[in-house]
């Protein structure tokens, strides 16, 4: 009861109350109530927020994309205008929160803070990996990283002079450097193979949990894990004006023809016609989606089908790394498929649900106004939320 916002990663939910300033922690059990931090005041988002994702559900056209899903980048503007700001970024490990005022940060369910905690007045943006985080100026070329030192949360040494956006995949990160036409790259060596290639021209970087493709006219290049590096320079990209990465695949648009082309290790029959379908979706794991609400089409491809569903009046797809929820707000109805037999959701009343979010095994449906919320998915990520009370929680995680 009065929750008014909910929130997911890999293994479990935050529900926020911001009226009353108070959190609900709940999933795996080592990511339980006794992770939740406590004498949290006034609450709310900051405005200037702008997400970019990669293995989570995104859309195309660029104009509109969403994100849902499992959340392996995420880009977002540190307010310093206001009083008592607090975000949470959900990571592979953990969450962070920012407080506005003071800038000080609080990291919990296994992914702390920076060293010294404050970001206030030093960084303009957070880039969230899986397993660490940057904190980046980007007009004077600072950052500080923390998180799995192996895996990109230690950048002690590394230049971010002339650095035009930072981005994160599974093991490492990198600084892009466009007008010096060079990428920087730490964390795991597996995972910064190709950071030696001459980056002039590049235009795009969509990194997804294995590594980073940029776009450099009709050219793709590779930084990240070897094995695809093949697969990357045998692309011809030109006209490509926008990509949805998924686990180990990329959908592009050509903007001049409208054409969608998948390549990758999950691609659906070459008799699919991604053209048809308004939206692109992928998921944290093998979850593919291309659907188009008008029409009521949509196809899916990866670890399910999903012949069944009807995709009419659809305003959003929430997906996990195993499932999927085409969910109509406006209708107030809800159809899952995927890999988990405890993820049905047949038994869910969507009536009322204001926000839907997921985890890597599990979703959780908020009505903010009744202060309830329904949990389904993977038994033993649901911990035990249906004891709580959503009261006043404004957002989820």
């Amino acid at each position: 009861t009065g929750t008014t916002d909910i929130y997911a990663m890999c293994q479990g939910f935050v529900a926020l109350n911001k009226d009353a300033s108070t959190t609900l922690c709940f999933g795996h059990p080592s990511y339980g109530a006794s992770s939740c931090p406590g004498g949290l005041t006034t609450l709310y988002n900051p405005t200037t927020t702008t997400t970019v994702t990669t293995s989570t559900t995104s859309r195309i056209p660029a104009s509109s994309k969403q994100t849902v899903g499992y959340i392996y980048r995420t880009v977002e503007s540190i307010d310093s205008s206001g009083p008592n700001i607090l975000s949470f970024r959900a990571g592979g490990s953990g969450w962070l929160a920012v407080e506005g005022t003071t800038g000080y940060t609080l990291g919990w369910a296994g992914l702390n803070g920076p060293a010294g905690g404050n970001l206030k007045g030093w960084y303009d943006r957070i880039i969230t990996g899986m397993y660490a985080m940057v904190a980046v100026n980007i007009n004077d070329g600072t950052a500080i990283c923390w998180g799995s030192a192996a895996y990109g949360g230690d950048c002690t040494g590394v230049d971010f002079t002339g650095v035009t956006d930072v981005y994160c995949c599974s093991e490492s990160c990198i600084a892009w450097k466009q007008s010096l036409g060079e990428v920087v790259c730490w964390g795991s060596t597996n995972f910064c193979d190709g950071e030696d290639q001459d980056f002039t021209g590049v235009t795009a970087i969509y990194p997804n949990y294995h590594g980073y493709l940029a776009v450099a006219g009709s050219t793709a290049l590779w930084v990240g894990n070897s094995y695809f590096k093949s697969t990357m320079q045998s692309q011809d990209l030109t006209g490509v004006t926008d990509c949805v990465t998924g686990q180990q695949s990329w959908i592009c648009e050509n903007g001049w023809t409208g054409e969608r082309f998948c390549f990758g290790s999950h691609c659906p029959s070459s008799s699919v016609d991604l053209s048809i379908y308004t939206d692109v979706y992928t998921g944290g794991g093998a979850v593919y989606i291309a659907m188009n609400p008008t029409t009521g089409t949509g196809t899916c491809w990866g670890s399910f089908v999903c012949p069944g569903v009807d995709f009419t009046g659809v305003t959003q797809i929430v997906a996990s790394d195993t499932d999927m929820l085409a969910w109509s707000k406006t209708l107030g109805t809800g159809q899952c498929v995927g890999h988990f037999v405890t993820a049905d959701c047949n038994g869910v009343d969507f009536t009322g649900v204001t926000d839907v979010v997921a985890s890597c095994h599990a979703f959780l449906a908020l009505r903010k106004g009744a202060g309830t919320a329904a949990c389904w998915g993977h038994t033993d990520h649901c911990g035990s939320s249906a004891t709580f009370d959503f009261t006043g929680t404004t957002d989820i995680y």
